[in-house]
């Protein structure tokens, strides 16, 4: 996971992109929230610029924005005075009554001003209740952490110039260790957190209940990807090499008799959510999907990333100069047409048969890893619709509860 740091050490035009995004000489664009970030003053009435941009060419225009949030709350002719309860009850509203706008609103979510809000209501609407392990409490500090901290996105204005930023990511990831002992820490969840960090404009509290859930909840499913042997990931794997040889045989074949080791590029994905070597603009768009219809279209996203450098892997004779060519991948050479890759992963979403196809595949590879072969027989029961939500939750509470003791 070194090659996280590196590539973002060395990618000086992002550092300098990032610089520009966050700098001006006008101080009330509202593309800049950066800035009283960075002072811990962050504006809570102006919900529009909580959260982080990464690309000019897609903050939405002031008055589109203040537009939006007035035909969200449903008074065209009132002011942005209202608080965050106002648009998130707003949001939970279109959300539950009103699908296809919901999608709508999610389309429009650019530059920061409105996601995370956006995503907050995807995360809240599958859990009924506040779970106690969301409360932030104190917890052990691990080395581990402290050291991953230290270079996660260590180029990033919102971890360069604060270090509270960093002492609160600190905190999340040692939350998550604590929380979470069947799994514990693994390198890569620290990308995640600190994305969704820079996303809350630093707001503690919410970054955690919005981390658990991703974790807990049966939609997401992050525990799964950070177990022993990793299942979660692997299956993950496995559906993305289905869904390439549907969408393009000749790349599949080729790509199947290069035999790529999937930690060369999908494994790193995959742990991290896109945040390897895919530019920030990109995954803020990805992650909209992934909260939107579940962990599985990972596998959509994957094999569209694959058929979107597939002039590449089809040059290559031998998995050691796919190999090369991954360690050498840079934010700046892939996935510079992320909408349609977007797009096309929401035409080709996993069904079932294809995910229950996999699963048969792989579960005899984890015969002696008893979570493992407990977490399939989930999926099975839920791809046979089953009642899976509460035998899911049940089984992460037995999770939580004995590794806690």
């Amino acid at each position: 996971m070194g090659n996280i740091c590196n590539s973002e050490q060395k990618d000086e035009q992002l550092s300098n992109s990032l610089k520009n995004t966050y700098y001006s000489e006008i101080e009330d664009q509202p593309y800049a929230p950066i800035k009283p970030i960075i002072q811990n003053k962050i504006d809570r009435e102006n919900n529009l610029q909580i959260g982080v941009c990464f690309d000019k060419s897609e903050i939405i225009d002031q008055a589109i924005c203040i537009q939006l949030w007035e035909g969200l709350v449903g008074n065209p002719g009132r002011q942005i005075s209202g608080g965050p309860g106002d648009l998130q009850k707003a949001l939970y509203t279109i959300h539950k009554n009103e699908p296809e706008r919901f999608a709508e609103v999610l389309e429009q979510a650019g530059g920061g001003q409105i996601r995370w809000f956006v995503w907050k209501t995807l995360l809240y609407s599958c859990i009924k209740q506040k779970h106690k392990a969301m409360k932030i409490r104190q917890t052990e500090r691990l080395s581990v952490v402290e050291r991953d901290v230290k270079r996660t996105f260590p180029n990033h204005p919102f971890f360069q110039l604060e270090s509270q930023s960093s002492q609160l990511l600190s905190q999340l990831l040692n939350l998550v260790g604590a929380t979470f002992k069947g799994i514990g820490y693994t390198q890569g969840m620290n990308f995640i957190l600190a994305f969704m960090l820079m996303q809350s404009g630093g707001n503690m509290e919410e970054t955690w209940s919005a981390s658990f859930l991703m974790f807990y909840c049966s939609k997401w499913m992050l525990y799964a990807i950070y177990m022993t042997e990793f299942p979660l990931m692997r299956l993950i794997c496995s559906v993305t090499k289905e869904i390439l040889k549907e969408q393009d045989v000749q790349l599949y074949k080729h790509y199947m008799n290069l035999d790529i080791d999937d930690s060369y590029l999908l494994c790193k994905w995959i742990f991290t959510l896109y945040l390897y070597n895919i530019p920030k603009q990109a995954c803020l768009h990805f992650w909209d999907i992934i909260f939107q219809k579940g962990i599985f279209i990972m596998a959509s996203i994957n094999c569209q990333l694959l058929i979107s450098i597939r002039s590449s892997i089809l040059s290559f004779r031998n998995s050691t100069q796919f190999l090369e060519y991954a360690q050498e991948l840079q934010q700046n050479q892939i996935c510079q047409n992320y909408k349609d890759i977007k797009k096309n992963a929401l035409k080709t979403i996993p069904q079932k048969k294809t995910i229950l196809l996999c699963v048969n595949s792989i579960k005899d590879q984890y015969e002696k890893n008893v979570a493992a072969q407990e977490y399939f027989q989930l999926l099975i029961d839920n791809l046979q619709k089953s009642d899976f939500e509460k035998k899911y939750q049940n089984w992460m509470e037995n999770h939580i509860y004995h590794n806690s003791n």
